[in-house]
């Protein structure tokens, strides 16, 4: 019976310890959110060469939480809407912060 009760009270304690730790997904400081934010700007970066009309060099994708935020430079608004349009497709993508210039 004692083996019993240092054995429950072991238990209690290692989930107790293993919860004070606990971040829940999608909060900054939970460990795969730097995952998951360097994969939604490759997914976009990927989208967007796969499509000609863009110099990719000239897009920057930054994510952080899920909100992408888009700068540097397109050569029209069209382009500029198009890569707006391909960022929303893109799983995990929460908002987006449309900085591009248009710069024929």
């Amino acid at each position: 019976m004692r083996n019993y009760k240092y054995a429950v009270a072991t238990a209690m304690a290692a989930a107790m310890i293993s919860l004070v730790g606990c971040v829940a997904p999608g909060t900054p400081g939970y460990p795969a959110t730097a995952v998951d934010d360097a994969n939604v700007s490759a997914q976009i970066k990927t989208a967007l060469v796969n499509e000609a009309m863009f110099k990719v060099n000239q897009v920057r994708i930054e994510t952080v939480n899920g909100v992408v935020t888009l700068s540097g430079t397109v050569q029209s608004r069209p382009e500029a809407d198009r890569v707006v349009e391909m960022t929303k497709t893109v799983q995990g993508v929460r908002e987006i912060r449309n900085s591009l210039e248009v710069r024929p």
